[in-house]
C-alpha cells in the first residue's frame, strides 16, 4: 500500500505540474416536478439562447435527450432512488445502458450519469445499494468502451457532514462510513467525481451571514484558526469542508497513522488523497416563499447566483487584491482545482414536495421568462493570465516577487511608487503584476506560472482600472525590420511611438544601437538585435562576447524585450570571411547568455540569403548549394542543438518575371494553382512555394549529414510534416517585402504593387491563405502546405525608405513609411494574436487526400455528433458544394464544442487551427469568447451580417466599448428612421 500510495503522490504532483484542467464549468438542474413546463424541444432553445453549455436531469427522458441532440451540450442523466433494486442486476443495467443511454450518445453529449440521489437522506434501503448499482453501470459502460467518456457518480446531501465549522475540521458523520468508505474508494478507482449538493442559503440566520452566503463584500472575513486560510463567502467554506472531509475519510480509511492531522490540515492541496475532483451538483437560492423565509428574495437569488457564476468562471475577489483581480480558479485550501456547479433549478417546480419555498428555485419561469438576468460564460477564450495566490506565505510571495523582479527580469516598473499599478499597495497585487509580466515573456507555460508555489493561472483578465496586465499569443507574427541607412530618419523616440501607434509588435535591428533600445523600453514590443559581418573576427574571442554581452545586452534586457540576437547576416553572401567566422561566434554568444541564464529566453541564429538554395523548384527538391556545405553543417546542428530558428531572407519580388509570376508572387487569385509533382502539395502563392524550398532544404540536408539511408526520398518529400525527429526546426523570414518605386526598368515597381504584396502578406501569416478551393474568406493554413501547423513568423523589410542604402536605384524604396513617418501606404498589423479575443477556428487543410476528408468529414457528421444541418442542400454553408468547405464547416463545430484542444482539431491529421474568423457570407462559423467580466461576448460577425445586409458596404462604424473592437457598419441615411432608433438601440445594449 505505501508503494502505491508513493506512485499515486508522484503522479499527482505531476499532474499539477502539466495543470490538464480544463477549467471551471457552470451549468443548470433541469429538474421538471411540474404540470406547466414548456415542452422539452422549447427548452433546448431556451437553453441554447442563453448559453448554456451544462445540463443535469434526474433520470433518462428519451424526449429530453431527443430535443438536445447535436446542441453540443454536456448532460448529466440519473438513475432515481427507486430503480436501485433492480440495477443490483448487470443484466438489467446492461439492457438499460442499451436502450436508455447508447441511443442517444451519439447525437447528445452525455458526460455523467448519476447513480440515485442524497441516498443517505432516503427512508428506504438506496445507501446500502448505490455502489454496487454504480459499478454495475461502470461495468455496462466498458462493454461499451465508454468508461472513460461517461463519468459515474452519485450527489451527496450536505447534510453527510457532522462537522463542517471550520472547514479544515470537516468530516463525515461516522455512521456513514459503510457507505462512503466504498464510495471514495469506487471514485477513486474509476476517476470519477464526488458528487454534493451546496445551499448556502440554508446557513444563513442574520444579516452578517447573509452577506458571507450572498458573496457580497464584507468588513469580515473568517479565517481558519487551524488552517490560516481565509474566507470571505460560505460557499467555498462548506466546499472545502467537504474535501477535508474527503482527505480525513481516506486517511481513516486507508490507517495513515504516519500522516499528521496538521499537515492533512495545512497542506491540503499537496496530498494525493485529496486530489478527487468535486462537483457540486446542486447549489442555488429561492426566490419566494412565505414571509418565514424572510431572505428568500428575488433580489437576493440574483445576487447570489449572479456571485456565484462571477466566482466559480472568473476566481473569487478578495480585500487583499484590487477590484477585477481574481484570486484563485479554486478554494482556499485547493486554489488550482476545478470547482464545476450546477444551478438549481432551471424553472420553478408547482409539483417539488417539501416547504413552500421549494417550488421557487427557477431561474426562468414556467413561461420561459428569466426570473432575473443572469448571464453564463460559455467557454473559455484561451487567454491565461499568472497572479499571486493570497493564500500564499507573506515570506513566500516576498521570495518570489524579488526573484521575478531581479533574476527573473520581469518588468515591474508599473508597480513602483508612481507607476500605473503601485495601486492598491499591497504584497499580493504587486505579485500578481509580477508574475504576469514574466509569465506572458515566457512562453505562457505551467512552469512559468510556479513561482515556488505562490502563482495560480486565471482565465479571465485581472487588469483593473489603468493597470493593464499584459497578454501574449503565441502563433504567427509580423513584424518590421527597422533600418537605418538614411540621414533623415525621425530620432528612434519618434519611431518607438509610431511602432506602437501602428500596433507593430516585433522589431528588428541590425545592430545593439543604445539609443535605439532605451528609446523601446517597456513597450513589450519584441526585438531581434543584430551583430555586423564585420564584427565577426572580434567575435571569437570569448572574453571580448562576454564584455560585449554585459554592454550592449544586460543593461538594456530588463526594460526591453529582446527575444533574438542575429549574428552576422547573408554570411554566404558576403566578400570577407564571415562564413567561416559565423558559427564560432554563435557558440561564443550563447555561452555568454549561458553565464546570465538567459539562454533560454534569447535565441541565437544567423540570417541567410534565399541564394543559399541550389534548387528552389519544385519545393519538394529544395537543396542547398553543396559548395556550402562547409558552414550550413555546423549551422544546422548549432540550431538544432540550441533549439534556434532557422532564419532567411526570402523575396518573391525577385522572381517575378510576367504578369502571372506577378500575381503568383502577390498572393493574387489565379485561375492557376501550381501542383508539386513530386509531394502533391498544391502552391498558390510563391511565398509559400519558396518558404518549403527551404523547409524540404533543411530537412535534406539534416538527412544527408545524420546518413538517414533507410528515410526513402518520397517518404522525405511527401511527409515533411511526421519527421519530426529531423524537421521541427522553426523558421524566421527575417526579411521579405516589396519595393514600391526604382526607375522604369523595374517594370513590376509600383507603390500599389507594394502596398498589394505587404497586405497580403499579413493577411496570409497571420489569417492563413485563401485558395481556389476554399470560400472567400476561409483560410487555409497556419504554415504552407508542407508544414501546415507550422509557425510562420516573419519581417517585412523595411520601416523606412533609406537613402543611404547601396546597390541598385530600388534599394532605397522598401519602406512602408517615408522618413517623415507619413504612411508609404495603408498598412494594418494583427498585433499579438489575430483575434483580440484569443478565439480559433478549426477548418480542413485542402492538402489532404479527398478520401481522408471525406473519412473526417462522415465521422464529425456521424459519431462526432457535430450539427452537420448548414451543409445539407438549401443550408447556409452549402455553397461552395465542396469537400474542403463542407469539411471545414463541420469541423469547426466539433471544435467548438468539445474544448477547443487541439486533439479537438485533428481529424487524422485533416484539420487546421486558425486564428482569423473563416465566416463569409451567410456562412457564420461558431465561436465560444469570454469578455474580461466573464460574460458571453456576440461576435461581431453576427451582428455585422444582420446589419450589412441592411446598409451600403462602403460605411463603416467602429464602437469600442466594454466588449472592446466590434466593427458594425453603419446604419444609411436612407434607412427609415424608425429602423435606424430600433438598430442603435441594439449596438447600445449589446456594448453596454
Amino acid at each position: 500500500m505505501c508503494s502505491r500510495l508513493k506512485l499515486v503522490f508522484a503522479v499527482s504532483v505531476l499532474l499539477q505540474l502539466l495543470d490538464f484542467s480544463r477549467g471551471n464549468n457552470v451549468g443548470v438542474a433541469y429538474g421538471r416536478d411540474a404540470n406547466n413546463l414548456p415542452s422539452p424541444d422549447k427548452v433546448a432553445q431556451l437553453v441554447r439562447n442563453h448559453n448554456i453549455q451544462y445540463i443535469r436531469i434526474y433520470d433518462t427522458d428519451p424526449q429530453v435527450l431527443n430535443a438536445f441532440k447535436n446542441t453540443g451540450i454536456a448532460f448529466t442523466v440519473g438513475v432515481h432512488n427507486s430503480d436501485l433494486p433492480a440495477f443490483q442486476s448487470q443484466s438489467y443495467v446492461d439492457s438499460w445502458l442499451t436502450n436508455s443511454i447508447l441511443p442517444f450518445y451519439q447525437a447528445t453529449r452525455i458526460t455523467h450519469i448519476t447513480v440515485g440521489n442524497e441516498v443517505t437522506e432516503s427512508p428506504d434501503n438506496a445507501a446500502n445499494l448505490v455502489v454496487p448499482a454504480m459499478r454495475n453501470v461502470v461495468s455496462a459502460l466498458k462493454k461499451s468502451n465508454l468508461q472513460d467518456s461517461i463519468k459515474v457518480s452519485t450527489p451527496l446531501s450536505f447534510g453527510v457532514l457532522s462537522n463542517s465549522f471550520p472547514p479544515s475540521e470537516g468530516a463525515f458523520k461516522s455512521s456513514l462510513a459503510y457507505v462512503l468508505n466504498p464510495l471514495l474508494e469506487f471514485l477513486d478507482e474509476n476517476q470519477s467525481p464526488f458528487m454534493v449538493n451546496i445551499y448556502p442559503y440554508f446557513a444563513i440566520n442574520d444579516d452578517s451571514s447573509l452577506k458571507f452566503a450572498l458573496f457580497e463584500p464584507s468588513n469580515q472575513v473568517f479565517v481558519d484558526w487551524n488552517t490560516g486560510l481565509r474566507y470571505d463567502n460560505m460557499f467555498d467554506a462548506q466546499l472545502d469542508a467537504v474535501h477535508f472531509a474527503i482527505a480525513n475519510q481516506f486517511r481513516k480509511a486507508r490507517n495513515l497513522l504516519d500522516a499528521q492531522l496538521d499537515d492533512v490540515r495545512f497542506s491540503l492541496a499537496y496530498q494525493n488523497l485529496n486530489e478527487m475532483k468535486i462537483v457540486v451538483i446542486e447549489t442555488g437560492y429561492p426566490k419566494g416563499g412565505s414571509p418565514g423565509h424572510r431572505f428568500a428574495t428575488i433580489d437576493n437569488a440574483r445576487i447570489y447566483n449572479t456571485n456565484l457564476i462571477r466566482h466559480v468562471t472568473s476566481g473569487s475577489g478578495t480585500t487583499a487584491m484590487p477590484g477585477g483581480v481574481h484570486v484563485m480558479s479554486g478554494t482556499p485550501a485547493k486554489p488550482n482545482a476545478e470547482v464545476d456547479v450546477y444551478i438549481f433549478s432551471l424553472f420553478d417546480e408547482n409539483l417539488k414536495q417539501g416547504s413552500d419555498i421549494e417550488g421557487h428555485w427557477g431561474i426562468f419561469y414556467p413561461d420561459m421568462t428569466p426570473a432575473y438576468d443572469l448571464e453564463f460564460p460559455g467557454t473559455p477564450s484561451g487567454k491565461s493570465w499568472c497572479i499571486a495566490s493570497s493564500q500564499a506565505s507573506k515570506s513566500a510571495l516576498q521570495n518570489a516577487l524579488d526573484w521575478a523582479c531581479g533574476p527573473g527580469k520581469a518588468d515591474c516598473s508599473d508597480i513602483q511608487p508612481g507607476g500605473q499599478c503601485f495601486e492598491p499597495d499591497n504584497l499580493v497585487s504587486h505579485a500578481s503584476f509580477a508574475f504576469n509580466n514574466y509569465y506572458q515573456k515566457h512562453g505562457l507555460t505551467d512552469e512559468a506560472c510556479s513561482f515556488g508555489g505562490t502563482g495560480i493561472k486565471v482565465y479571465n483578465d485581472p487588469s483593473y482600472g489603468n493597470c493593464i496586465y499584459h497578454y501574449f499569443s503565441r502563433g504567427n507574427n509580423v513584424g518590421v525590420a527597422y533600418g537605418r541607412d538614411g540621414n533623415n530618419l525621425p530620432s528612434p523616440d519618434k519611431v518607438a511611438q509610431l511602432v506602437q501607434n501602428h500596433n507593430i509588435q516585433y522589431i528588428r535591428i541590425y545592430d545593439t544601437d543604445p539609443q535605439v533600445l532605451n528609446a523601446f523600453k517597456n513597450t513589450d514590443i519584441e526585438f531581434t538585435v543584430g551583430v555586423h559581418n564585420s564584427d565577426l573576427p572580434a567575435f571569437q574571442s570569448q572574453s571580448y562576447v562576454d564584455s560585449w554581452l554585459t554592454n550592449s545586452i544586460l543593461p538594456f534586457y530588463q526594460a526591453t524585450r529582446i527575444t533574438h540576437i542575429t549574428v552576422g547576416n547573408e554570411v554566404t553572401e558576403s566578400s570577407d570571411n564571415a562564413a567561416n567566422l559565423v558559427v564560432p561566434a554563435m557558440r561564443n554568444v550563447v555561452s555568454a547568455l549561458k553565464k546570465s541564464n538567459l539562454q533560454d529566453s534569447i535565441k541565437v541564429s544567423t540570417p541567410l540569403s534565399f541564394g543559399v538554395l541550389s534548387n528552389s523548384f519544385p519545393p519538394s527538391i529544395g537543396a542547398f548549394n553543396s559548395s556550402l556545405a562547409y558552414v550550413l553543417n555546423p549551422l544546422l546542428e548549432f540550431l538544432d542543438e540550441n533549439r534556434s530558428p532557422f532564419m532567411v531572407n526570402l523575396y518573391p519580388y525577385s522572381a517575378i518575371k510576367d504578369d502571372s509570376s506577378l500575381k503568383f508572387a502577390l498572393f493574387e487569385p489565379s485561375d492557376q494553382v501550381f501542383v508539386d509533382q513530386n509531394s502533391g502539395l498544391r502552391y498558390d502563392n510563391m511565398f509559400d512555394a519558396q518558404l518549403d524550398a527551404v523547409h524540404f532544404a533543411i530537412f535534406n540536408q539534416l538527412r544527408k549529414t545524420r546518413n538517414v539511408l533507410d528515410a526513402q526520398l518520397d517518404v522525405v518529400r511527401f511527409s515533411l510534416t511526421d519527421q519530426s525527429s529531423i524537421s521541427d526546426m522553426k523558421t524566421i523570414v527575417t526579411e521579405t517585402g516589396y519595393p514600391k518605386g526604382g526607375s522604369t526598368s523595374h517594370g513590376f515597381v509600383t507603390i500599389d504593387n507594394a502596398r498589394i504584396y505587404n497586405t497580403n502578406l499579413i493577411r496570409h501569416v497571420t489569417s492563413g491563405s485563401p485558395t481556389t478551393s476554399m470560400p472567400a474568406g476561409v483560410h487555409l493554413m497556419s504554415g504552407t502546405p508542407a508544414k501546415p501547423n507550422g509557425e510562420v513568423n516573419v519581417y517585412i523589410f523595411s520601416l523606412f525608405d533609406e537613402n543611404l542604402k547601396q546597390g541598385s536605384d530600388l534599394e532605397g524604396h522598401w519602406g512602408i513609411f517615408y522618413p517623415d513617418m507619413t504612411p508609404a501606404y495603408n498598412l494594418e498589423f494583427p498585433g499579438k494574436g489575430t483575434d483580440p479575443s484569443g478565439r480559433s477556428w478549426c477548418i480542413a487543410s485542402s492538402q489532404a487526400s479527398k478520401s481522408a476528408l471525406q473519412n473526417a468529414l462522415d465521422w464529425a457528421c456521424g459519431p462526432g455528433k457535430t450539427d452537420c444541418s448548414a451543409i445539407q442542400p438549401d443550408g447556409q454553408c452549402f455553397v461552395p458544394d465542396n469537400l474542403v468547405s463542407h469539411a471545414s464547416f463541420a469541423f469547426n463545430n466539433y471544435y467548438q464544442k468539445h474544448g477547443l484542444t487541439d486533439e479537438a482539431c485533428s481529424f487524422g491529421g485533416t484539420g487546421i487551427k486558425v486564428y482569423s474568423d473563416p465566416s463569409y457570407g451567410n456562412c457564420i462559423y461558431n465561436v465560444k469568447s469570454n469578455d474580461p467580466n466573464g460574460r458571453t461576448c456576440l461576435t461581431s460577425n453576427v451582428f455585422s451580417q444582420i446589419l450589412y445586409s441592411l446598409t451600403p458596404p462602403s460605411h463603416s462604424t467602429i464602437i469600442t466599448r466594454k466588449m472592446g473592437l466590434l466593427m458594425f457598419p453603419a446604419v444609411s441615411t436612407e434607412m427609415p428612421s424608425k429602423l435606424t432608433r430600433i438598430l442603435a438601440m441594439v449596438i447600445a445594449s449589446i456594448t453596454d
